[in-house]
């Protein structure tokens, strides 16, 4: 199960334990809800795939749904992605990881 009802986000992993989650946009559950309502996320969550657990990491600099994140020499870099509804970002961002375990 992921940790929050969110689509859109992107997934990335440099090693073979951790994945990384990025971004996404989360609606509300609500199902009687007119209109649907939500917002781009700037959460980014660290999965454990020997625990099986999740960890909320520091977030992106803006919130962002849709980036492509790759994992190159110790750093996650992401660009492009959805910043609001029907836009697109020119936007690059570049996440280095630290002596986590």
């Amino acid at each position: 199960d992921l940790p929050a009802a969110t689509r859109a986000w992107s997934a990335s992993s440099g090693d073979d334990r951790f994945i990384f989650l990025f971004g996404g946009y989360s609606s509300s559950p609500d199902t009687n809800a007119k209109a649907q309502s939500g917002h781009f996320e700037k959460k980014v969550y660290r999965y454990d795939t020997k625990l099986d657990a999740y960890q909320e990491m520091s977030p992106l600099p803006f919130a962002n749904a849709d980036m492509s994140f790759h994992f190159l020499k110790g750093a996650f870099y992401g660009a492009g992605g959805e910043p609001v509804q029907k836009a697109r970002a020119a936007w690059t961002f570049i996440g280095k990881l630290g002596n986590e375990p």
